[in-house]
C-alpha cells in the first residue's frame, strides 16, 4: 500500500474531492464490496476511476 498499489479488486474508487458519489454508491447498495478513497494531490489513473466509466456506459 506505501508504494501506491493495491492487490485487492475494490468495487470503486473514489477522490476525496467526490466523497459525495461514495457514498451515494453505498447508500444505494451499489457497492459490491470495498470502496477505496484516494487522499491525494495525484490524480487517479483511469482504471482507478471504474466507477465512472460504468456509469457514463449506463
Amino acid at each position: 500500500m506505501a508504494a501506491g498499489r493495491l492487490k485487492a479488486k475494490p468495487s470503486g474508487v473514489f477522490r476525496f474531492e467526490d466523497i459525495h458519489e461514495a457514498h451515494r454508491v453505498m447508500e444505494a447498495g451499489e457497492g459490491k464490496g470495498k470502496m477505496v478513497v484516494v487522499l491525494t494531490d495525484r490524480p487517479p489513473r483511469a482504471a482507478e476511476l471504474d466507477h465512472t466509466a460504468q456509469e457514463e456506459k449506463t
